[in-house]
């Protein structure tokens, strides 16, 4: 291949990545990366991000959560990756250390030296509108110590990349 013709394939490589990055810089969609790889609190390092707000959820989605209802948790601005385990009408029971939603353990307090106190003790039900979240990791913050969210904190959905 010429030395010409090379630039001009290189010219239109470049000239096509700048317009996809152009175009995906301007949508609702961004890649978003574990922040804190060394807590392991999601199972996936890269996610891809749609922030357009959900209609409904489910059961193991990974969404995008705003934490502006918790200042003392979270830097102002700061948005979470967690997984929706627990759903309008879904039983959370909360003991000493241990966190079920239906009778099925999924998570337990860890410390961690925080001084950090449940959520609630005891067990509710998810009214509608509520959800549960968590990480898989327990020094995870989220609804262990938050408590539920509520749909209008939920800003997108995420996809597992890698």
């Amino acid at each position: 291949m010429s030395k010409p013709m090379f630039s001009v394939i290189l010219f239109a490589l470049a000239g096509f990545v700048f317009l996809l990055m152009h175009q995906f810089s301007v949508s609702n969609w961004q890649i978003a990366y574990e922040q804190q790889a060394y807590l392991r609190c999601l199972p996936y390092e890269i996610s891809l991000v749609n922030k357009t707000p959900p209609n409904e959820v489910s059961r193991g989605d990974l969404v995008v959560v705003s934490t502006s209802e918790y200042p003392q948790y979270y830097r102002d601005g700061v948005e979470l990756l967690k997984l929706i385990m627990g759903v309008p009408g879904d039983k959370i029971s909360i003991t000493e250390d241990v966190v079920t939603i239906n009778d099925e353990v999924i998570a337990y307090l860890g410390k961690a030296g925080r001084p950090f106190e449940p959520a609630f003790k005891g067990v509710r039900v998810l009214k509608d509108g509520e959800y549960w979240i968590s990480g898989v990791s327990n020094v995870s913050i989220d609804s262990r110590y938050i408590g539920p969210i509520s749909h209008s904190s939920i800003l997108g959905k995420a996809y597992a990349i890698f």
